[in-house]
């Protein structure tokens, strides 16, 4: 409906749900509650549009939620490249391009900088429920009726007090309603470091459709990643294990200036330049489940650390999450019920959805650290069309992924 409200309505009207974070999960949440008919504001600390670091891909599964919102037709209006294929590279250099041109159902994904694709759904999220930019929660209090959200206007510092049945945290990482609820726990084996910048003219792969991974020795288990955003503009990036980082007193910086500068990459940047600061954040990865509720309360996105331990794309587990959440407020607020005991449905229904992918990326991940593995894989995927065939089809979901796991997959690959 409006954007912002009046002093009257800030302190009086009483909300079925009030999101705090308008980053792709909490606005898409936000929709999704507006559209059941719940009362429903989202809030954020910013004024939109904002920038957001991150590697700025949107998976088929971000575009599955996208879709229910009608909101693909005015993704498409923007600045974005539209990904067909995946370039995989090992420590020996080897590459493969897992293609999904030839999958049914078209099956592909968008690169789109988040301060566009962020700045999309909270437009339409608008369109549909209460807003508040600036605004910046302090403090949680938890009675018997309601949850009262103490806020900050960041434009003149009033306090504003809200009072809602529900609060659903898309705050973050660093999520203040996880911390208010003793839901935050950083665990460094399940957590990334990462960096990125933007770059033009990089050259080389056709890879203005494809975006790629390189398994670099420098950051295994980590990857080193070059993303099209269309315009003749790339996110240029590296992540690391936050634990082995600091392991091996890794300076993120240097590793990746010398992954551009070395002889595999040195050429496709010859005529790069460099659009934007190298800029850090940090993503909790879902590579171990945890409880994600409590007394009304619900955790979406990076709050609820869903990242993929593999890709470390966040973006699909955000939107689907927000997804879930709002379907959990309706039941919620039809039963007038917010306690801890009801709540725990959305703990199930989240990773009933997601764990098998979460926990298969997981041992994904781990097997990053065998370079013999993945260059012997990826070494016989360069000379057998079966084999390429095989991982496309694993990492494009025609097959588990975990088909990885069986060891009759290497024997065939011994024999291929």
């Amino acid at each position: 409906m409006k954007d912002g409200l009046s002093k009257e309505k800030q302190f009086e009207k009483i909300y079925d749900v009030v999101i705090v974070g308008a980053g792709p999960g909490g606005s898409a949440c936000a929709c999704f509650c507006a559209i059941k008919g719940l009362k429903t504001l989202l809030i954020d600390k910013q004024k939109f549009p904002r920038e957001k670091i991150c590697g700025d891909a949107l998976s088929g599964k971000s575009i599955e939620v996208l879709n229910k919102l009608d909101l693909i037709p005015e993704l498409e209006k923007q600045q974005h490249a539209y990904i067909k294929s995946i370039i995989f590279s090992g420590p020996n250099g080897k590459e493969i391009e897992i293609s999904f041109e030839k999958e049914k159902g078209d099956y592909h994904g968008y690169c789109v900088k988040r301060t566009i694709s962020d700045y999309v759904i909270f437009k339409k999220a608008k369109t549909l429920c209460d807003t508040m930019e600036e605004t910046e929660l302090i403090d949680l209090n938890y009675t018997n009726d309601y949850v009262e959200l103490k806020c900050i206007n960041k434009k003149d510092s009033k306090e504003i007090n809200i009072k809602s049945n529900l609060v659903i945290g898309a705050d973050g990482a660093y999520s203040l309603v996880a911390k208010k609820n003793n839901l935050h726990l950083i665990e460094y084996d399940h957590h990334c470091t990462a960096l990125r910048t933007y770059y033009n003219n990089v050259k080389g792969n056709n890879n203005e459709s494809a975006i790629e991974l390189h398994f670099v020795d420098e950051a295994i288990p980590g990857y080193f990643w070059i993303f099209p955003v269309g315009n003749n503009e790339w996110n240029v990036g590296i992540g690391m294990i936050t634990k082995d980082m600091q392991q091996k007193k890794a300076n993120l910086k240097e590793i990746m200036m010398k992954v551009i500068n070395s002889e595999k990459f040195r050429d496709r940047f010859k005529e790069a330049v460099m659009i934007d600061s190298i800029k850090g954040w940090t993503l909790p990865f879902g590579s171990k489940k945890r409880k994600l509720y409590a007394y009304r309360t619900m955790l979406v996105g990076d709050a609820a650390q869903l990242i993929d331990p593999f890709t470390g794309e966040g973006q699909g587990n955000a939107l689907l999450s927000g997804l879930i959440a709002a379907e959990i407020a309706k039941k919620a607020c039809e039963k007038n019920n917010f306690s801890e005991d009801f709540l725990k449905e959305y703990n199930e229904k989240i990773y009933e959805h997601l764990w098998k992918e979460l926990n298969t990326s997981y041992q994904l991940q781990k097997m990053t650290r065998f370079k013999w593995l993945m260059n012997f894989v990826l070494t016989k995927a360069n000379k057998s069309e079966k084999v390429r065939e095989t991982i496309t089809s694993m990492l494009s979901g025609r097959k588990p992924k975990n088909h990885l796991f069986n060891p009759l997959f290497y024997v065939e690959l011994l024999f291929s």
